[in-house]
């Protein structure tokens, strides 16, 4: 396969499916040989190698080409239709405008800022191409019935794979696996073959793409936590999303299971606030002590409120190096802390309905006398 060939069809993958992180894994074309010795395995090896540079730096190279940006989003808004409902895209702009202002992040040298669009699909999903086009599903934003913080997990995640660039380094790799599984299989009986071609493609769906999901949960959160949003906004919005699929040696997920996601995402919130907030149930604790337990609303269940309440108190943790930063005053008979920031408005208000305050001052008072015998915040900023 000529070089003129291979960008070819490399170009042609992406018009293909180029709004899906995980989009380009199309197998490459292999040598027609039937002797397979020791000069084929170094040529091989070779092949592999050239295989991935050359596969790397054509994806990069188009993930820094605003015309290749504009095309996968005027594609996008053919082949899925655009939402033209203002409300959905407002929300999602007014998110992912923060995110980009806010947000702690760097953009690689070779990446062109983000541009995004709502489409049309009715299902749950988002997605990030190579030239850091954000796709976002109607239905995403419905599902999560307009919550900001919950759009900020899916956005963050999205963006993440825009900023590490992990569709030219994924699809690199698969194209370099399946061009070396494609030389094995010459030598190889028809069954054999066929194993190859299962194994390769069930290596990189865990070994490839499923860690780069997991990096996108995990960074995403921190991105969304330092451009202000609610840190509990990303287990909220996992606990909403259904179980995991069944899957098979034929049938790989590359995503990590929906039940291993929330453990991290809770884990991630709870270590944002010095393992302080956590949630069991439906029910939030502040050092292992019952504060809160919430009740479904008319929009979120009551986990969703629960790690929203729990990541208000994460984040009034980090922020604050001190009880006395929290300006606990009683006037008029309430209890007042914290400032009118709306990321501690699940906070206040669940705190006020249980009639809690009291339980709360006394806790968090105790929580940053422990840190300082203990040194417990200094070990987490470690």
């Amino acid at each position: 396969m000529t070089k003129k060939q291979l960008w070819k069809k490399i170009q042609m993958a992406f018009v293909a499916g180029g709004v899906m992180m995980t989009t380009f894994a199309a197998p490459l074309a292999t040598p027609t040989a039937q002797a397979f010795g020791l000069t084929d395995l170094i040529g091989g090896i070779v092949g592999v190698s050239s295989t991935y540079s050359y596969y790397l730096n054509s994806l990069l190279a188009i993930g820094n080409d605003p015309h290749k940006q504009n095309m996968f989003l005027e594609q996008d808004m053919t082949e899925n239709g655009r939402c033209y409902d203002e409300a959905t895209n407002e929300v999602v702009t007014s998110v992912m405008e923060q995110l980009i202002s806010r947000g702690e992040y760097a953009l690689m040298p070779d990446s062109l800022p983000f541009r995004w669009r709502v489409n049309n699909d009715e299902s749950f999903n988002a997605s990030c191409n190579a030239t850091d086009y954000v796709s976002v599903n109607r239905g995403t934003v419905e599902q999560l019935h307009f919550n900001r913080d919950e759009l900020a997990g899916v956005l963050a995640h999205e963006m993440i794979h825009g900023l590490k660039q992990h569709v030219a380094y994924d699809n690199a790799k698969i194209a370099a696996t399946q061009y070396g599984a494609g030389l094995l299989q010459q030598s190889a009986d028809v069954l054999t073959g066929t194993l190859i071609g299962i194994i390769t493609n069930y290596n990189a769906a865990k070994n490839y793409t499923a860690p780069l999901e997991k990096e996108a949960d995990e960074l995403g959160f921190y991105l969304m936590a330092s451009a202000g949003f609610n840190p509990g906004g990303f287990p909220a919005m996992v606990s909403r999303m259904p179980d995991s699929p069944n899957e098979s040696l034929l049938n790989p997920d590359n995503h990590p299971e929906t039940r291993t996601r929330l453990e991290r995402g809770a884990k991630w919130m709870s270590e944002y606030g010095f393992g302080h907030a956590t949630v069991q149930g439906s029910t939030v604790l502040l050092d292992g002590t019952p504060l809160v337990t919430m009740q479904a609303d008319d929009t979120l269940s009551g986990v969703e409120r629960a790690y929203f309440v729990a990541g208000s108190l994460a984040k009034a943790f980090h922020d604050n190096r001190l009880a006395a930063s929290w300006y606990f005053q009683t006037a008029g008979g309430t209890l007042n802390y914290l400032n009118n920031d709306e990321v501690y408005r699940p906070l206040k208000d669940a705190v006020r309905e249980a009639g809690a305050e009291a339980l709360l001052q006394r806790l968090v008072e105790e929580a940053y006398r422990s840190d300082s015998k203990t040194g417990n915040r200094e070990k987490f900023m470690e």
